[in-house]
């Protein structure tokens, strides 16, 4: 699609639903299918929403503190994250919380499914633990970090790695719950972690740096400069480029072959805090400034500006291709599509 059709597109925008419901901060959203999405609330509430009506369709409670985030189990069941330091198991159909995760010792902030009987949690109580989602068992702890961890991904099925406050990204064998390798050479917190093949990851930090990592031999083999805070959020646009969004209120776009920043998306007058892949050409990105902006990619143009919310923008999702949600401090959740 030519540049001037995919702007006239995006002008075209509206936002056509406001869902309204959680009484403080939506934390995360979760896509259900192309009619029906869930939002956890720091109102201690999971809400379902029929995206066509903009109706609520269940309020799932039980958790007795904020709900940061959410994962899909199956079509009909996901788990939830929570402040009180618990995870939950809900049957979307009844409504019921049908198990309850306990042994983190503090806030459950990342939930990561392994296989249909298996996912991973993450903690600021330091640990990542594994669980057998059928019987409720933890079934691993990986421990190792002396400070607080704030990120972690799955590389494969038998493969974690973790980033913390302590500067490092750990590398774990989920079945022997052996770090494997820790990488070092940041010089402050560790913030985001991306895939980017089996063998190779990337790692944004408070340091303002985002690092390329080969994980077999514990290798930085490339380091990214040029932002001038911390480094919040990192999307994947293709295996060799990936795009960094950061507290200098910019988001850049890297070539990993070369090392080169190709391209700096301006715009924005406070912190990125999110990022959001549409098509290889085309990125949106959620902002502290209470807006998100739509990029051409190629030509580093903001095609437009969504504005609407009254507080900063926490998360975004995509729906299908025309059509993605955006959650927000002001307790709302929009849907916006692009005819």
């Amino acid at each position: 699609m030519d540049v001037i059709r995919k702007k006239q597109i995006f002008e075209n925008q509206q936002c056509i639903k406001t869902l309204t419901g959680h009484t403080y901060l939506v934390t995360c959203l979760l896509s259900m299918d192309q009619k029906t999405i869930a939002s956890g609330g720091d109102d201690k509430t999971i809400k379902i929403w029929n995206i066509q009506n903009s109706q609520c369709i269940k309020t799932l409670t039980g958790h007795t503190s904020s709900v940061w985030c959410l994962l899909s189990i199956d079509q009909n069941t996901i788990a939830s994250g929570s402040d009180d330091k618990k995870i939950k198991i809900w049957n979307i159909q009844n409504s019921q919380c049908i198990k309850t995760l306990t042994g983190h010792t503090s806030s459950v902030w990342c939930l990561v499914l392994m296989d249909q009987n298996t996912l991973a949690s993450g903690s600021y109580d330091k640990t990542i633990k594994i669980w057998n989602i059928h019987n409720a068992e933890c079934i691993k702890t990986l421990t190792g970090h002396t400070n607080l961890v704030f990120c972690f991904i799955l590389i494969d099925q038998n493969t974690i790695a973790r980033g913390s406050s302590e500067k490092t990204i750990k590398i774990w064998n989920i079945q022997n719950s052996e770090c494997i390798k820790t990488l070092t050479g940041h010089t402050n917190s560790v913030t985001c972690l991306l895939s980017i093949d089996q063998n190779t990851i990337a790692s944004g930090s408070d340091d303002s740096t985002i690092k390329i990592w080969n994980i077999q031999d514990s290798e930085c083999i490339k380091t990214f400069k040029g932002h001038s805070k911390s480094v919040w959020c990192l999307l994947r646009i293709d295996p060799n480029i990936i795009a960094s969004g950061s507290c200098d209120m910019t988001i850049k776009i890297w070539n990993i072959q070369n090392s080169q920043c190709i391209k700096t998306l301006t715009g924005h007058t406070k912190t990125v805090w999110c990022l959001l892949l549409i098509d290889l050409n085309t990125c949106a990105s959620g902002s502290y400034d209470e807006t998100i902006k739509i990029w051409n990619i190629q030509n580093s143009e903001c095609i437009i500006t969504l504005t609407g919310h009254t507080d900063y923008v926490t998360c975004l999702l995509s729906i299908d291709q025309n059509t993605l949600a955006s959650g927000s401090g002001d307790k709302t959740i929009k849907i916006w599509k692009f005819d």
